[in-house]
């Protein structure tokens, strides 16, 4: 996968998903898991080959954030692509 293409196919991804959750109808809302109707954002995360779209909730967004800012992978050992496996 091209290093330049990733940021745009992640932004498409988020807005996808952000746009089907926002489009259900109310009866199926009702359905989803309780963190899916909570006050939370969507998150992407990528390393090289993997993107991952995560739900989280304004507490774990803080903790996402100070992953950011100290340079640090937004979910540390979660996404592992094969040419960065240990």
């Amino acid at each position: 996968m091209q290093k330049k293409k990733i940021p745009k196919m992640v932004r498409e991804a988020i807005n996808l998903v952000t746009t089907f959750f926002e489009k259900l109808p109310e009866q199926d809302k009702n359905v989803l898991p309780q963190v899916l109707k909570s006050d939370g954002s969507w998150v992407a995360a990528y390393d090289h080959s993997v993107i991952g779209l995560f739900f989280i909730d304004k507490t774990k967004m803080k903790a996402v954030l100070s992953n950011q800012h100290q340079n640090l992978p937004l979910f540390p050992g979660l996404l592992v692509s094969s040419d960065r496996k240990p």
